[in-house]
C-alpha cells in the first residue's frame, strides 16, 4: 500500500514519518536476543559498505580535480611529462574506481535485501514455532490425562514435591526411600504401590508426534535462515 506522491509504503518509510512501523516490528522486545543481534549485525554491514562507497566518491572527486588542473595547464614541447599520458592514466584509474563503487553499491543493496528477506522469514517461522509449542503443550496435557485418567488431579504435583524436596506430600516428612522409589519407578503408585493401568490413545500419540516433528523441522529452518544473515 502507498500513500502520498512520494510512494512511501506503510511499513517502510525509512524513518521519515513519526510512526515507523518497520522499526517497531524490529523492536528487540518482539524478537529473541539472538535474532536481534543478527539484525543489528546486518545493519552494521550495510553501514560499512555505504561508508566505503562514500570514500570512493571522494576519491573520484579528487581525481576529477587533478584532471581539471592537467587540462588547464598549457602544453609545451619542453614539458617533462606528457599531460595527455597523465590524462589517460587518470581516466583509467577513474574508471576502475567507478567500477569498484558500482560493485560495492550492488553488494550493499543485495546484502540488505537478503537480510530483510531472511529476517522476515525468521519472524514468520518464529511465530509458527511459538504456536506449535502451545499445541504441543495442549497435546501432552491431553495425552497425559488420557494415559493416567484414573489418577488424582494433583498426582503430578505430589511427584514433583517428592523429587524436588524429598518430602512426603501428605505429612511433609523427609523420606529418602520415597524419593528413590519415585525416581526409579514411574509406573507404580508412590503411596500404595499399585501398578497404573495405561489407557493409550493412538490418535493422540500420532498427533503429538506430528506436532513435535513439525516443531523440529521449523526450528531447523530458522537456524538455516540465521546462517544466511
Amino acid at each position: 500500500l502507498f500513500f502520498g506522491e512520494n510512494h512511501n509504503t506503510i511499513l517502510w518509510n525509512d524513518g521519515e514519518k513519526p510512526d515507523n512501523v518497520q522499526n517497531e516490528l524490529f523492536n528487540k522486545y518482539f524478537n529473541s536476543p539472538e535474532l536481534d543481534r543478527e539484525r543489528q549485525e546486518s545493519q552494521r554491514q550495510a553501514k560499512y559498505y555505504d561508508s566505503i562507497s562514500r570514500h570512493r566518491s571522494e576519491d573520484i572527486r579528487a581525481i576529477k580535480k587533478v584532471l581539471d588542473r592537467v587540462e588547464k595547464n598549457k602544453i609545451t614541447p619542453n614539458s617533462k611529462e606528457d599531460p595527455f599520458k597523465q590524462i589517460i592514466v587518470c581516466k583509467d584509474e577513474l574508471e576502475k574506481t567507478e567500477f569498484k563503487i558500482k560493485s560495492l553499491k550492488e553488494i550493499t543493496l543485495n546484502n540488505s535485501s537478503k537480510a530483510s528477506i531472511s529476517q522476515n522469514r525468521i519472524n514468520t517461522l518464529s511465530i509458527k514455532v511459538s504456536d506449535l509449542e502451545q499445541e504441543i503443550n495442549k497435546a501432552e496435557a491431553k495425552l497425559k490425562s488420557k494415559i493416567w485418567e484414573k489418577l488424582h488431579p494433583d498426582y503430578d504435583l505430589f511427584i514433583e514435591n517428592i523429587k524436588n524436596n524429598h518430602l512426603c506430600p501428605m505429612c511433609n516428612t523427609e523420606d529418602e526411600k520415597l524419593y528413590e522409589r519415585v525416581i526409579n519407578d514411574s509406573v507404580h503408585c508412590f503411596s500404595c504401590g499399585s501398578q497404573f493401568d495405561k489407557n493409550e490413545d493412538e490418535l493422540l500419540n500420532s498427533n503429538h508426534k506430528n506436532l513435535v516433528d513439525d516443531y523440529k523441522s521449523i526450528s531447523n529452518q530458522i537456524q538455516e535462515q540465521q546462517k544466511s544473515l
